[in-house]
């Protein structure tokens, strides 16, 4: 991964008629100059590995009840539903068209998959996109460490530090466990989890930092609100820029075309 800064799509690049968690999303976020897509990864009801964030299918689709207890053919009737809830074009995605569209062309993020991931990540192994695949483990780590001693300590695997208590679970990781990144949830300005020693203790072990600049509510921040609406209404220095700042490696953003240009401008790219 090299010294460079990666953008992170969350759910890839979406709004319009362009809706999250499917191929033309992810189309747009690598467009944009996006090296990672984030996606969200659920089970349907007849066992179909399907790309899809929010336990109930109300938002997207107008279906009550949960995700899960719909099989594939049921969620595929209708179109997924864009931003102001209108029909799109686009429908419920599967986790084996995502992965041939995307193979070769940028790091992939799975998220919320870690009832099946033995699936998720054999479909990845036999494309050949091993080296393409991430997975994030919250504490404790106990599940992910298990999976990953069961492959060798093959996959990538990305520890997520939430608070000061879970500093001493990432450091009593094994060695041999493969962590390119480790993402971190930043409250304030002075959160232990973005301590210089840290950053640095973390940096010197040939990690990036990833850093999460989504704007998901007025209630609560993971960047001390240096975050995307900050960055993309006039004041990206005291947004990104003090992510960068702090050692932010990777940052997961809901724009990703403007943040990747304004590191381009940077000449950071």
């Amino acid at each position: 991964m090299n010294d460079r800064i990666l953008v992170a799509a969350h759910r890839g690049h979406f709004g319009g008629g362009i809706v999250e968690n499917t191929i033309p999303a992810f189309e747009a976020a690598i467009r944009c100059g996006a090296d990672i897509v984030e996606m969200d990864i659920r089970k349907t009801k007849d066992g179909q590995l399907i790309l899809f964030h929010d336990p109930s299918p109300m938002r997207l689709l107008g279906l009550p009840g949960q995700t899960e207890r719909y099989t594939y053919e049921e969620l595929t009737r209708r179109p997924l539903l864009n931003v102001i809830g209108e029909l799109s074009t686009s429908y419920v995605c599967r986790l084996g068209d995502a992965l041939d569209a995307l193979k070769g062309r940028c790091f992939i993020n799975f998220d919320q998959c870690w009832g099946f991931v033995d699936e998720v990540y054999e479909a990845a192994r036999q494309r050949g996109m091993e080296d393409q695949a991430l997975i994030k483990g919250r504490v404790p780590y106990d599940t992910a460490l298990r999976w990953l001693e069961k492959n060798d300590y093959r996959p990538a695997f990305i520890p997520i530090i939430t608070c000061a208590e879970e500093i001493a679970a990432y450091r009593a990781l094994p060695e041999k466990v493969r962590v390119p990144i480790v993402e971190i949830f930043v409250h304030t300005d002075d959160d232990p989890v973005w301590d210089a020693a840290l950053v640095r203790e973390i940096r010197e072990k040939g990690a990036k930092i990833w850093v999460n600049s989504l704007s998901l509510s007025g209630r609560f921040t993971l960047c001390a609100w240096h975050d995307d609406n900050r960055s993309v209404t006039g004041d990206p220095e005291g947004g990104w820029g003090c992510l960068l700042e702090r050692g932010a490696g990777v940052i997961q953003t809901d724009w990703a075309g403007e943040l990747a240009a304004w590191l381009a401008q940077k000449q950071m790219r």
